[in-house]
């Protein structure tokens, strides 16, 4: 515990040195940095919260996990949200956070900090509110697309069974039972695609990582994090990335909604509706094939995900762990069968 501790105050050290470095935030002494944390932690990233007598406001402190593409992927971040929070500066309603430098060679972020909850959070907290905070969500989506310059280009569905492809290659399913059903998904999800023809659909600058826990609501104002990709999708992308992030997120529906699937069919139309609504309006309906497709490229994704968990778990331990063992099978058999009412919607 106290070797723990320790490191994490190492860090914070270093961090108020950097923050010292850094030209935007004037000639302050880098010894009266405050720096809390990391107040938040993420598969990804540690989130630290730095304050200063004579600097107005408090910043946050995004510091990667190590990996290859950290230093791409944390300069791409800086980027985009530059490039947002200028183009969003005079909407009153809607915005992503002012960054105010980065240091990729040094792993950190620099950006203000947001005094709010994620709707993930607000989920929990508020069940009741779901309708209204999905609705939040999707508008900020739209005007996002919309500052991204959302404009029509040419989609071709095929493009898609080509991504599922991938995914199940690089997975490396090996649990024979798990292989063959993967195998059979990924062939029917092409057979739907093929059922569909090109088209063109609006295409913007995609958040590409549009969950729960990347909105945040202020007192005044709903904001966008975690920006870091730089390619024009269809917008259905992000839309459908969100509803499959809902469905199979434990921890943002009810226990009964969890284990029973028409309760899981019931929950994920209605936040379809709430989030395709918000966003298309009245035009809602026309859309309902393109929503359906990607929300079911996401869902196979997820289910390949599990598939290669739970064969890596055969692999490894067989039957032992009986109680992680019935987790995942659990939600195997939970996305295999959301996958199946998808798919009989999109027929």
């Amino acid at each position: 515990m106290h070797k723990n501790t320790k490191n994490t105050e190492l860090n914070r050290d270093k961090i108020g040195i950097l923050l010292g470095t850094i030209e935007a935030l004037g000639d302050l002494d880098p010894k009266d940095w405050i720096v809390e944390g990391p107040v938040i932690r993420t598969r990804r990233s540690d989130i630290y919260r730095a304050s200063h007598p004579e600097f107005a406001g408090m910043l946050c402190v995004k510091c990667p996990k190590p990996s290859k593409r950290m230093h791409k992927t944390l300069y791409q971040e800086y980027k985009n949200l530059t490039t947002y929070s200028a183009i969003m500066a005079g909407n009153s309603d809607y915005g992503v956070p002012k960054p105010v430098a980065c240091l990729p060679e040094k792993g950190m972020l620099v950006l203000e900090w947001i005094d709010g909850a994620s709707i993930k959070i607000r989920l929990l907290s508020t069940p009741n509110s779901r309708h209204t905070l999905l609705t939040k969500a999707s508008r900020w989506l739209k005007e996002f697309h919309k500052a991204g310059g959302a404009e029509l280009a040419l989609f071709e569905p095929h493009i898609l069974a080509d991504q599922v492809d991938f995914h199940l290659n690089k997975k490396k399913i090996s649990y024979a039972p798990c292989k063959k059903v993967a195998i059979k998904v990924c062939r029917d999800f092409r057979r739907e695609t093929e059922r569909l023809p090109a088209s063109q659909e609006l295409h913007s600058f995609a958040h590409r990582d549009f969950t729960p826990g990347n909105v945040i609501i202020t007192d005044d104002k709903i904001m966008g994090i975690d920006i870091t990709m730089n390619k024009q999708l269809p917008i259905f992308e992000d839309i459908t990335r969100f509803l499959a992030d809902l469905t199979v997120n434990r921890s943002m529906i009810s226990v009964a909604v969890q284990i029973f699937l028409p309760f899981i069919e019931e929950q994920l139309q209605q936040d379809e509706k709430a989030i395709v609504s918000a966003y298309f309006g009245e035009t809602a309906r026309e859309k309902n094939k393109q929503v359906l497709l990607f929300l079911l490229l996401h869902m196979t994704k997820k289910m390949l995900k599990t598939a290669a968990l739970l064969s890596e778990h055969q692999q490894s331990h067989g039957f032992r762990k009986p109680l992680i063992l019935a987790f995942r099978y659990h939600r195997y058999w939970k996305r295999r069968l959301v996958l199946y009412n998808i798919r009989r919607r999109l027929r």
